[in-house]
């Protein structure tokens, strides 16, 4: 009992740490998902450096030794205590040099920030189990390890439902430290009872277990399964990461959404290692290839569906597929002498599929291809475990020859050929150029019946350039001459009797150059190497200003902050915020602190303008109340995105292809007299709506059930 309760806890601390680090990286590092699969390769690393750890005791130590070590390590893991999240970023401190990729950035941070008491947590489970092996002879372990997902489970469900919406951050470190101190009294307890009877045995003469040399000989010299627990759950941890960052697309990027595909992993988990009926061909082979058959839907169909079926879907992905693999790998589960050797692979595949996703994937794929490699690695280790199982009955058994070995090999064959298809088609206009980065994948691409060049991020069009004639920002997609920058834009040189300083957030195309009079210095603040490239080599915005032009590069508010705090930059006379990729939504550029930030880069007379676009969330309320906080004006303009594409209606009438809204949110200073503008809308919000603020806010307020 007093092991179960131990694990269970444990296990909760280890995963609820996850979600809570993971919402304060997010304003530093553009407010993205990957963010959250470079918190994964921390945390699948953090579990393969804790298993490793137990592995190595269990192997090469007595079990005294054992005890006094960890005894040791629970100890001087309460000098990270209590955790603070945000300690690098509110010191300003960089653990690597700030040219160095931002996964590795992040990597620092998480371990300065919470390493030992996670390597802790990490290794608690296998050592307990282990200890509880070497005491109870003949017993099964392996559920202790199912109910330990079954904490992390509970974990990972109260994070959006219970911590997120009540709790600020500080808080929520502060609890989680509380939480952690009183298991480590209760981890204390349990090793000094360990201690004392090995010791009791040891002074008695009994046998006191100091690792098996047969485990070890066993584990150097490559189990005959060690290859398949470590591609099964690389397969896992990959369909995981790319699952979850492609839902995160969808415009809802926040740990609220994160920990439901862990939730589903985790859940996979608890059953396979509790469920002996799904220990069979019928079963893995449905379960895997229902959810490869349900990602492949998903990645054809993902422009045609609403954004709750996208993210229910890949739900089900993770779980089925998860499931499929866990079980498979419950199957072939050693001895319990070697448990530890069997739960270090397991976490050298999950750390090795989160390191492809995060590290290796956006330098050798020029496109989100990560879920097609890892279910086609699934695929093809089920097909070569069970076909190698039934080659001996093919002559033998009927049944194995005319349907179980071809329905594994053809399955298999169809669900690959298939991803490769999907990946090596083309689209049907011309694609220019393509480049990934840390920050997602941009395209060009010519488009000559509509007789334009685009600017793709994922799937989203982020400004557009004519191929012939002159630039014309009525051919720009967000910034036509009706939309409320534009309105921003002429309201300013109303307004100023000097050329106007702009800052925009959020570089594009550079197509808001054409709003620029010749004397007026733009500053863009852009946070994707991708972006700018393209934009310098395959558009003519930023050349046609003839004024002075600056990029910088970074996340768009952590410049702001370093201007504010360097107080020598001249203030701004506008701040366009226009970040959005993909449809998701950087909260940390719309929050309280972010506002108030942009209000001291702003002239007296200065204003805001936000582009709030999005298929999936309406922002307006939510901006509404941060806007009446900050003692600011708003107004929402709404315009229609006309294309110069045309079709003709059933009358003949020539009308555009495109109508969808084009939402601006323009904040003006307290003072200001409030124009009227043509397309401006009523805005309204409920009493009971809270402002976002950088350490409380949910997306839920915002979204749209039904897609536009």
């Amino acid at each position: 009992m007093r092991l179960g309760v131990l694990l269970i806890a444990n296990a909760f601390l280890l995963f609820l740490v996850q979600p809570i680090m993971g919402k304060t990286l997010l304003p530093w590092w553009g407010g993205g998902s990957h963010v959250w699969t470079s918190c994964l390769l921390f945390f699948q690393s953090g579990l393969l450096l804790g298993y490793l750890y137990a592995y190595t005791s269990a192997t090469w130590l007595s079990v005294r030794q054992q005890t006094r070590l960890h005894f040791t390590l629970l100890l001087l893991s309460w000098a990270w205590l209590p955790i603070q999240s945000n300690l690098l970023t509110a010191w300003r401190i960089d653990l690597v040099p700030s040219d160095w990729e931002p996964v590795w950035h992040i990597l620092a941070h998480l371990s300065f920030a919470i390493g030992l008491p996670y390597l802790v947590l990490s290794s608690t489970s296998p050592l307990l189990s282990h200890w509880f092996v070497t005491t109870h002879a003949g017993t099964e372990p392996y559920r202790w390890y199912s109910l330990a997902n079954l904490g992390s489970l509970v974990g990972c469900l109260l994070y959006p439902f219970l911590f997120e919406p009540i709790l600020g951050l500080p808080q929520q470190d502060w609890l989680w430290s509380i939480a952690f101190a009183m298991l480590s009294l209760g981890l204390l307890a349990h090793t000094a009872i360990i201690l004392r009877a090995a010791t009791w045995q040891l002074k008695h003469g009994d046998q006191v277990p100091d690792g098996s040399k047969g485990v070890r000989e066993s584990f150097l010299l490559g189990d005959r399964n060690f290859l398949a627990w470590l591609s099964l759950s690389a397969c896992s941890s990959i369909v995981l990461s790319a699952s979850t960052s492609n839902a995160s697309q969808t415009g809802i990027v926040v740990p609220g959404l994160w920990v439901i595909p862990l939730a589903m992993y985790l859940a996979s988990w608890w059953m396979a290692f509790r469920s002996p009926k799904l220990e069979n061909w019928a079963a893995h082979m449905c379960l895997y290839f229902f959810g490869g058959s349900l990602a492949v839907f998903l990645l054809i169909f993902k422009l045609w569906l609403p954004w709750t079926a996208i993210v229910a879907g890949y739900m089900v992905v993770v779980f089925a597929i998860s499931l499929a693999c866990h079980n498979l790998l419950y199957t072939l589960r050693p001895p319990s002498q070697r448990i530890t050797s069997f739960y270090l692979a397991i976490a050298l595949g999950g750390a090795l599929g989160c390191g492809f996703v995060s590290i290796l994937a956006p330098k050798i794929f020029n496109e989100f291809w990560e879920l097609h490699v890892g279910l086609s690695l699934g695929a093809v280790v089920i097909a070569l475990h069970y076909g190698s199982l039934m080659f001996p009955q093919i002559r033998n058994d009927v049944w194995v020859r005319r349907f179980r070995w071809p329905a594994t090999m053809l399955a298999t064959i169809f669900l690959v050929g298939v991803l490769a298809t999907h990946m090596n088609v083309q689209s049907i206009d011309p694609v220019l150029a393509r480049q990934r980065d840390f920050y997602g994948v941009v395209s060009v691409v010519e488009q000559p019946k509509r007789g334009l060049r685009t600017m793709l991020h994922g799937q989203t069009q982020h400004g557009s350039e004519p191929l012939q004639g002159p630039l014309d920002p009525n051919q720009t997609m967000y910034y036509q001459t009706n939309s409320g920058v534009a309105k921003a834009w002429q309201w300013i040189h109303d307004n100023s009797a000097t050329p106007c300083r702009v800052g925009i957030i959020g570089l594009g195309t550079g197509s808001l150059s054409l709003y620029a009079n010749p004397a007026d210095h733009l500053v863009y603040y852009e946070v994707s190497p991708a972006v700018r490239s393209v934009a310098e080599e395959y558009f003519h915005y930023l050349a046609a200003h003839p004024g002075l032009t600056e990029i910088r590069m970074g996340d768009g508010r952590r410049l702001l902050a370093e201007e504010v705090k360097n107080g020598k930059e001249p203030l701004l006379d506008l701040l366009v915020v226009d970040a959005f990729a993909n449809d998701s939504l950087p909260m940390h550029l719309l929050t309280v602190e972010a506002i108030e930030l942009y209000k001291k880069r702003l002239s007296n007379a200065g204003l805001i303008a936000m582009n709030i676009t999005n298929r999936n969330l309406d922002l307006a309320p939510v901006l509404c109340k941060i806007a009446q906080r900050c003692q600011m004006q708003p107004i929402l303009i709404e315009s229609p995105l006309e294309s110069n594409q045309t079709n003709q209606n059933q009358k003949g009438e020539v009308e555009p292809a495109n109508r969808s809204m084009v939402r601006w949110l323009l904040l003006f200073p307290p003072h200001a007299s409030l124009p009227k503008l043509e397309g401006a809308v009523p805005m309204t919000a409920p009493e009971s709506l809270q402002p976002w603020t950088d350490d409380f806010g949910s997306p839920v307020h915002a979204l749209r059930w039904v897609k536009l």
